[in-house]
């Protein structure tokens, strides 16, 4: 008998917590109890549909941005950092390299900097001394182990049938990645090499 009280009491607190989380719902999106799963369907297609909208916002910009770099008049620079709002720098290992060519014929780069990540792409293959000089920053500021990656040269797949994929060699394409880096002190390095803000 006394099992049964226990396991009683114990429901009923399962069952008023839970009361609780439908209350709180239900003041917090102004729904009736009857409406909060079609109201959490309609939150959550809509949250797809615009992840979806801004993945290719994302990718439209950094194709301006990469376009501005190509045709910046010479007074403007040939190298260009870019402040990054992006968690990780996915987007720019994917669609980056296919101006790997254009950038190596141009002499020109970009860098693009994120609280987390250093990523770039430069038309010639003398960056050791920025990326070196950008590795130690990172490691003296991240809370996390700092890894980089330099490679020379950079494969991009079109995926048009028939055309065979391009290779670009002797180029900088480099990635540094931890936590916490601090913009200031990145961007003091990058002037010091030359490098010019892109707005």
């Amino acid at each position: 008998m006394r099992l049964y009280y226990v396991a009683q009491e114990r429901a009923i607190s399962v069952m008023n917590d839970e009361m609780d989380i439908m209350n709180q719902l239900c003041d917090t999106w102004g729904v009736d109890q009857g409406q909060i799963l079609p109201t959490a369907n309609r939150f959550f297609n809509e949250y797809k549909k615009l992840s979806n909208v801004t993945k290719k916002q994302d990718q439209q910009i950094l194709n301006l941005q990469v376009k501005y770099l190509l045709n910046a008049p010479a007074e403007d620079g040939n190298m260009f950092y870019v402040k990054s709002e992006h968690d990780s720098p996915t987007l720019y290992f994917s669609f980056l390299p296919q101006f790997a060519h254009t950038l190596k014929d141009k002499q020109k780069g970009v860098i693009f900097i994120g609280s987390g990540f250093v990523l770039g792409l430069l038309g010639d293959n003398q960056c050791k001394p920025l990326v070196s000089s950008l590795e130690e920053a990172c490691k003296s500021m991240s809370s996390k182990p700092v890894k980089n990656t330099v490679k020379d040269e950079v494969k991009f797949d079109f995926k048009v049938k028939g055309q065979k994929p391009i290779v670009t060699k002797d180029i900088c394409l480099f990635n540094i990645t931890g936590a916490d880096f601090k913009e200031d002190k990145l961007v003091e390095i990058l002037k010091q090499h030359k490098f010019n803000e892109m707005e």
